[in-house]
């Protein structure tokens, strides 16, 4: 066993002791309030804002679970048996030996045994999400070595289901630029694009992109336009030192930075170590109601492809990275299903060429229609891509 081992199971052992102090419902409790609240202040928050969280925002977000905990503990304390009564400072008035106290005892240890379960449970569900972020967002050698090494971290990952799709729902996935402009028509996709052999075999050319920009997880997609390069949004990669890409997904992370940057555009230029998988090519135009499909990683999770229809290339008012100004741009416009985490992938024909490259989707939630670069920006950003460039701030963009 390993030093983080060690480290690891005394941790656990101090969870279970002060769950057996504090019980299972107070520790349930608890643990619903903190979730509770923490998920009703982002929520509220994200809306207010209308952009990613602030380090204030953070601050208030924490502090509604730690409210949440506190309110719903409190009240699991007095459910608890004997809380009441522990609540009030008064004692039973019946001897140790009564069977009225023997009833009111046994509850009282089965609640602090699971409480002590609980509590070793949670802190054992913390050291394997924490070791699966380490893997995939760490830098330091020292610490992927220690997680790799640990014979607990093992055993949990062996276990417990792949942690990824967790922390892809716990993390921020990368938000979209909203959209000012004309929506289009209603042109409904073909369902069945999907099966075409040529955009089932662009799936080898599809990278999740994942990195840390402001203190939040950022997850999107990206493309090989040529070997060791990747196409994907500005905004993805804005702010991160720590850009990664993972072919298919499933594949080992590979180092990447960014060697053209076109902001106005939010089209980015990857260079990536060892990477060889096939470049998909570039169609020569994006007719309207041609049949096409969004490849990606919505929302950090496995790879997906939904049907889509080009719709049209107009000219429209998108919001800028840098700030609320409006920009006009020129950008295609089509109909499907698109959600956070498709920010950068290909919108690839029935031939599986790149018609254009995904960056956002409608303002209104509830429309199945998105935005994409057409390949003109694109293919200029590949020509200037040359030494490693700056991929500036964080983006500043609302949710999409």
């Amino acid at each position: 066993m390993t030093a983080l081992d060690f480290v690891i199971l005394a941790v656990v052992l101090l969870a279970a002791s002060s769950g057996y102090r504090r019980g299972f419902l107070v520790g349930a409790f608890a643990l619903v309030g903190g979730f509770g609240g923490v998920l009703l202040a982002s929520r509220v928050s994200t809306q207010l804002a209308g952009e990613p969280l602030s380090p204030a925002l953070a601050l208030a977000t924490v502090f509604a679970g730690l409210v949440g905990a506190a309110v719903l503990g409190s009240l699991g304390a007095r459910l608890r048996p004997g809380g009441r009564r522990g609540s009030t400072g008064l004692r039973s008035s019946g001897t140790t030996g009564s069977s009225g106290t023997r009833r009111r005892s046994l509850p009282d240890l089965i609640d602090r045994l699971l409480g002590a379960v609980l509590g070793a449970a949670m802190m054992l569900a913390l050291a394997w999400l924490t070791g699966t972020a380490a893997l995939g967002f760490g830098r330091s050698p020292e610490v992927l070595d220690a997680v790799e090494k640990s014979q607990v971290l093992r055993r949990l990952n062996a276990d417990l289901p792949p942690a990824r799709p967790v922390l892809d729902a716990l993390t921020r996935v990368n938000p979209f630029p909203p959209v000012a402009g004309t929506p289009g028509d209603d042109s409904r996709p073909l369902p069945r694009i999907g099966r075409d052999p040529d955009v089932r075999a662009s799936r080898a050319s599809v990278v999740r992109v994942t990195g840390s920009a402001c203190g939040r997880g950022m997850a999107g997609s990206g493309w090989v336009v040529a070997r060791g390069l990747v196409v994907t949004n500005a905004h993805v990669v804005a702010g991160e030192s720590n850009t990664r890409v993972q072919v298919g997904g499933t594949g080992p992370l590979l180092n990447a930075v960014p060697v053209s940057v076109d902001r106005h555009n939010d089209i980015a230029v990857l260079r990536v170590e060892r990477l060889t998988a096939p470049a998909l090519p570039l169609a020569s135009a994006a007719g309207r109601n041609r049949a096409a499909a969004v490849l990606g990683f919505p929302r950090g999770g496995p790879y997906t492809v939904r049907a889509a229809r080009i719709q049209g290339t107009r000219t429209v008012l998108v919001r800028g990275q840098s700030g609320p100004k409006f920009l006009r741009r020129t950008i295609t416009i089509f109909t499907g299903v698109v959600r956070p985490g498709n920010s950068g992938g290909p919108l690839v024909d029935r031939e599986g060429k790149v018609v254009a490259t995904v960056f956002a989707s409608r303002v209104d939630r509830k429309a199945k229609s998105g935005f994409a670069v057409p390949n003109d920006p694109v293919r200029q950003a590949i020509e200037s891509a040359g030494e490693p460039v700056d991929p500036g701030p964080c983006a500043a963009v609302g949710g999409g």
